[in-house]
């Protein structure tokens, strides 16, 4: 009788277990995702302003005052320090997105993702105006 059930047991816990990953697996698809953006017309002025004080990341604010979060693939050498950066679109109507690359003073760098964000971003080396009235 023992040995009977016993592959049960083990047929009854294995499928216990393959249950438990399908459910996890499950659990991370219904997870809310952060929309992708697009920034139009990057070559006619769709680029209002870029902040930063990493390597990996910059701030950029479009033409409509909306500010969004760039994150790179990997570090960007001295794009904490730059000068200048230039906004690579990824196709022909200057459409900048995850697709896209900036070059910051010559050093060509991936775009991961471009992430719209809440209100002015907090960073170190640009600070705010202060308030002249």
């Amino acid at each position: 009788m023992k040995k009977a059930l016993l592959p049960l047991f083990v047929l009854g816990l294995a499928g216990g277990i393959l249950g438990a990953a399908g459910n996890a697996a499950m659990a991370q698809d219904h997870a809310p995702r952060v929309r992708e953006a697009r920034i139009p017309f990057v070559q006619y002025g769709g680029i209002r302003d870029w902040r930063t004080d990493r390597n990996d990341s910059l701030f950029v604010q479009d033409g409509y005052r909306h500010w969004y979060q760039v994150r790179l693939m990997g570090p960007c050498t001295g794009l904490e320090f730059a000068s200048r950066v230039r906004f690579l679109p990824s196709d022909g109507a200057g459409t900048f997105d995850r697709f896209s690359w900036i070059n910051a003073d010559g050093e060509r760098c991936k775009v991961q993702s471009v992430q719209p964000i809440r209100g002015e971003p907090e960073v170190r080396n640009h600070p705010r105006p202060r308030d002249r009235s």
